[in-house]
Parts: structure tokens; C-alpha cells; sequence
């Protein structure tokens, strides 16, 4: 294989044949993304704090040679030239051993080199003319190949449990490579070890199992983190090949997360849970293990009306990215697509509130709302409890998902505390008034910034909300959400109910990142899975967040369908580059 360089259809590295010119490229330069960086005002009695908001396009030059027998086949491969030049395009650069780099062009122009004054001697007397292409192209590069991330299957009824952890019988640790006994306590098995030096340092738990995942193809492990440490999240290794993390979220037992993970063979033996340390870390940590699970349950928080995924985005820039959010059955209803980083302050992070609810009042349980379960906003209200190290410091919207008895304007309060040793350290009070129907309705409560005080990372306080309502009407709530608006964004559109119909209600939601074909984000609906019946939906769109989509790291994504149980989430994009893409 020898090297090719392609723009559009155009080989700029091909050999002449009879009738058919040379091409010869040399003198490429590649250019790269041009930062955009910006001072933001700060207290720094000296200096300045830049930050880079993004970057700008960058510009590629190319020197062409083109050589024929003829003049008509040198002006036919100069036509061909030209007629790839002015308009968006790609070029492509595949080094022979190793995978193709893509350029994105937005505009391109075509000068001619004046070959050091003796461009009509090479022109005349050896049939040679020679240009400089000047591109103008995004800023990163891109794989050639787009990448595609399926949705996860429907989700089935079956959860075994592989181990309790209430006992270290056949578990080993290992801290940085060394053996470490575990211990038990609590009910947990727990690993310490001391930093005593800052790096890099790597937790892990094994154990064998005698696991069948024909079906349930998800490995469950419940995991507290290292009180106060920053950390890389919970990674899994089955009989020694690593397993996608698809989901992580916050786990009915306070404090403690549930990492998923797809196991892709039929059994699972050996299996080894890892947790790596940040390099500025030092003294006591604990990796604690609560229970591990098997399942063909995805990762979803009371029904099957909202679940979590944790996608991986390749490559090392930022890449847009496409969502599609789908039912097979019915119409999604009002559906939320919140999509926020995958960082050590999120990792045990989950918007949905219902699982932190610490009191009430009756609580009754119904499979055909969103978390499974309504109960009265009146006579007191509800009270949430979350520990801080679980909701990063931020700016926050209040959702939440109500109803009434009958219609009537209601005065949502909302009071939230925060807590340290028990002591009350800060509170802030709001109330929004809100139209409720006895349609079940989703509304934006509040918003503000958490917690109420400065507290550093990895800190032991509580946060308390309150939330109430008249009992004029009867307000019946459902789920709430904490969205966290500095790490992430969503969107909410209204895809009406029922079974879908062309041109009415949507099954499908299709959340596509602006182009240099179409400048700009859309958002349709539709009922058909190739999308050509969707459309925009004017005046069902209430929130249009742009996400973001960080290469080579993680994404988490809330998706929320309160028309439908059984959504299913996928996402397309190319992964992204500096100057030369890695697959």
C-alpha cells in the first residue's frame, strides 16, 4: 500500500496512464486548529486568566504537479482539479501501514505557482503545470469511518446475585500491583490502603465466579468511592478482557453508585474491579464494595420511562455527535434528553430525585408514572436528603413532574439547606407558581446555584430540600430532577402521546449537531425510523441545550419518555483529531 492523498474525487497522488495526467503532491502543510482564547476577569492582583472557548478553522496548502503527454489531458486534469475547488469537500490523507486522516473543507481556492518564472517553459516543453491549493478546514481532522453506538436491548426482569460482599471470602486485593488483604465491615468489603506518595494509584478487588451471561449480559457492581479523593471511576475486567461501562448512577443505598457493565461472553469467571487514583492524592483511601449483580435489567431509575447510559465519545478532540431517542411501541410524550460530562465529580452524580427521598407522605405505587410511584405535594411536602459528594457545585434547574385533581395555580415552594456535622450551615427559600392540570405535566420549579455554601471537594455535608404545595387541587408529584446546567444541557420536546402516528405523535426524537452542509443544530420528530417522515416541532420545544461532546472520554445521558417504557438510545459521530486520527 503507498501513501494517497484525495480531495473530493480527485487523487492528488496518482500515476499517469495513456490519456490520463500525473499527479503529484509535495509541500503539504497541515496546518492546525486555531485556539480561540478569551481573558475572563478574576481577583488576581497580577495576570490574567485565559481560557480557550474553542477552536477556529485551520488552513491546509498543498502543492499539485500535474504532468500529461497531452495538453488535452493536462487541461482535463486541471478541469477535474478545479472542479473540486470553492465548495465544502474532504480531504483525505492515508499514509500506507496506518488509518486515513480526514479534512473537513469548508471552502478551498486553486493558485497557480509561477514555478520560479519558468511555468510556460515546464508548461510547453515538458507538458508540467504546477499549483497550490489553499483549503480552509475545520479545525480537528476525523476518522474516516463513522462511529455508531447501538442502543441497548429492551430491558428484561431477571437480576442475580453474585455476591453480597458481607464476607471476603475468595476475594483478593491488590494495591499498585502488591497484595492487600480485604476486610469486611458493615456489610461491605472494604480495601485501604495509605498514599503515602502522590501518582498514580491503582485499587483492585478480584474474585472467580461461576457466572452464565447468555442473557443477562450486565455485570452490576454497587461501589462507594474514596471519601474526600478524586478519582477515575470503577473499570471491570471479565477472565481478562476489559468490560464497557454503559451506565453509572447513584444506587438506592445512600452514598454509593451502581456501575453497569456489558459482558459480551457467555460466562464470567474471573472478575477484577479497579479503581485509579488521581497524582495528587495522598494519605488513607478505602475502595469499598457493597454487592455485584448480574442482569438483563438496563440501567434505568424507577420505570423504564427514564434511563441512564454512559457513552464513550473516541478519538481526542471534540466531536459532535447524533442522538436518537426511539420507542417501537408508543408515542416518547414529553421527553428530556440531559446530556453532562463523565468526570470525578459526576461519577456518582444521577439528576433523578425520588431514590433520595428521606420523608412524606403516602407514598403509592404506580407503574404508569415516570418513577413508579406518585404522592401528595400538600400537608408538608417531601423531603430529600443528598450527601454534597454527590451533586456537583454548579447552577441548577429544578424539574418536576406534577399533577392535580383538578386544575388550579399553585404556589411550589422549594427550601434547601445545607448540613455539616448535623450544624446548619446555609439555606435559600423560593416559590414558583405553576398551572397544574390534572394532566400529569412537567414544569421547571427553580433554579439555583448548589450547594448553598462554598465547601471544598469531597466534603462530608448533606444537602436537604423541601418541597411543598397548597393543598388546593390536591398536587400529586412524581419525579423530581436536579439538572446541573455548568456541566451539561438538555434538551425537552413535547413528542406527544399514543401510539405515534405519521405526522402527529413521535416515537422518534432525532437530536443532530450543526455541519458544514447545515450551519446549525436540529431537532426533529418523526414516526419512522429513517427519519423521513420527521419534522420540527414548532412550539413543542422548551429547552434546546447544545451537548457536548468531550473525544476520547465519557458522556452520561438522562433520557426521560413519559409516554413510553421501552425508548432506546443511540448515538453516531466521527471521532475527532488533532492533526492525525488514531483509528
Amino acid at each position: 500500500m503507498t501513501d494517497s492523498l484525495v480531495l473530493g474525487a480527485f487523487d492528488l497522488t496518482q500515476a499517469a496512464s495513456a490519456g490520463r495526467a500525473g499527479v503529484e503532491a509535495s509541500g503539504t502543510t497541515k496546518g492546525g486548529p486555531v485556539p480561540i482564547d478569551v481573558a475572563v476577569k478574576s481577583w488576581l492582583q497580577d495576570g490574567s486568566i485565559v481560557v480557550t472557548q474553542g477552536y477556529d478553522n485551520r488552513e491546509v496548502n498543498v502543492r499539485v504537479r500535474l504532468w500529461a503527454t497531452t495538453l488535452t489531458a493536462l487541461n482535463q486534469a486541471e478541469a477535474a482539479l478545479f472542479a473540486e475547488i470553492g465548495e465544502p469537500n474532504l480531504l483525505t490523507w492515508t499514509p500506507s501501514g496506518g488509518p486515513a486522516s480526514v479534512f473537513v473543507v469548508v471552502t478551498s481556492a486553486l493558485l497557480e505557482d509561477d514555478g520560479g518564472n519558468n511555468a510556460d517553459l515546464l508548461e510547453f516543453q515538458r507538458l508540467i503545470r504546477t499549483y497550490n491549493i489553499r483549503l480552509t478546514c475545520e479545525a480537528f481532522v476525523r476518522s474516516a469511518t463513522e462511529t455508531v453506538t447501538a442502543a441497548l436491548a429492551a430491558t428484561g426482569t431477571t437480576t442475580t446475585l453474585l455476591d453480597a460482599c458481607s464476607a471476603t471470602t475468595g476475594w483478593t486485593g491488590f494495591v499498585d500491583g502488591g497484595a492487600v488483604s480485604p476486610a469486611t465491615g458493615g456489610g461491605q468489603i472494604t480495601l485501604t490502603a495509605t498514599l503515602a506518595t502522590k501518582g498514580s494509584h491503582t485499587f483492585a478487588l478480584q474474585k472467580t465466579f461461576a457466572a452464565t451471561t447468555t442473557s443477562t449480559k450486565y455485570l452490576i457492581v454497587r461501589w462507594k468511592p474514596p471519601v474526600g479523593k478524586r478519582f477515575s471511576t470503577l473499570t471491570a475486567i471479565g477472565d481478562g478482557v476489559s468490560l464497557p461501562l454503559i451506565a453509572e448512577l447513584p444506587s438506592s443505598v445512600s452514598g454509593y453508585a451502581n456501575s453497569y457493565f456489558m459482558v459480551a461472553a457467555a460466562s464470567l469467571a474471573v472478575t477484577r474491579v479497579e479503581w485509579t487514583g488521581f497524582a495528587d492524592e495522598t494519605g488513607s483511601a478505602v475502595l469499598t464494595l457493597d454487592q455485584v449483580d448480574i442482569s438483563d435489567v438496563k440501567p434505568i431509575v424507577g420505570t423504564g420511562r427514564q434511563q441512564h447510559r454512559s457513552l464513550v465519545v473516541g478519538g481526542s478532540a471534540r466531536a459532535p455527535a447524533s442522538l436518537v431517542l426511539e420507542s417501537a411501541t408508543a408515542a416518547l410524550g414529553d421527553a428530556i434528553v440531559y446530556v453532562y460530562d463523565d468526570d470525578d465529580t459526576t461519577i456518582t452524580y444521577g439528576p433523578s430525585m425520588r431514590q433520595f427521598r428521606t420523608a412524606g407522605q403516602t407514598v403509592t405505587a404506580d407503574a404508569t408514572r415516570i418513577s413508579g410511584s406518585r404522592e401528595p405535594l400538600s400537608g408538608g411536602g417531601v423531603t430529600l436528603q443528598v450527601p454534597v459528594g454527590l451533586f456537583p457545585q454548579g447552577s441548577y434547574h429544578l424539574l418536576g413532574h406534577l399533577s392535580a385533581s383538578s386544575s388550579v395555580t399553585a404556589a411550589v415552594g422549594t427550601t434547601t439547606k445545607t448540613y455539616l456535622g448535623g450544624n446548619p450551615l446555609g439555606s435559600s427559600s423560593d416559590s414558583t407558581s405553576v398551572a397544574l392540570t390534572t394532566t400529569w405535566t412537567t414544569y421547571v420549579l427553580n433554579k439555583f446555584t448548589l450547594p448553598t455554601v462554598d465547601l471544598p471537594f469531597g466534603s462530608p455535608a448533606l444537602m436537604e430540600m423541601s418541597i411543598s404545595a397548597p393543598a388546593t387541587g390536591s398536587p400529586l408529584w412524581d419525579e423530581f430532577w436536579l439538572l446541573n446546567v455548568d456541566l451539561g444541557s438538555y434538551i425537552r420536546v413535547d413528542c406527544g402521546t399514543g401510539a405515534g402516528t405519521v405526522g402527529g405523535s413521535a416515537r422518534r426524537l432525532f437530536i443532530k449537531p450543526p455541519t458544514v452542509a447545515v450551519p446549525r443544530p436540529t431537532i426533529r420528530i418523526g414516526h419512522s425510523a429513517d427519519a423521513s417522515d420527521s419534522y420540527f416541532p414548532f412550539g413543542a420545544v422548551t429547552s434546546w441545550g447544545f451537548p457536548q461532546f468531550k473525544g476520547g472520554q465519557r458522556v452520561n445521558i438522562l433520557a426521560i419518555t413519559p409516554g413510553a417504557t421501552d425508548a432506546q438510545l443511540s448515538m453516531s459521530n466521527w471521532n475527532r483529531w488533532h492533526t492525525n486520527a488514531g483509528s
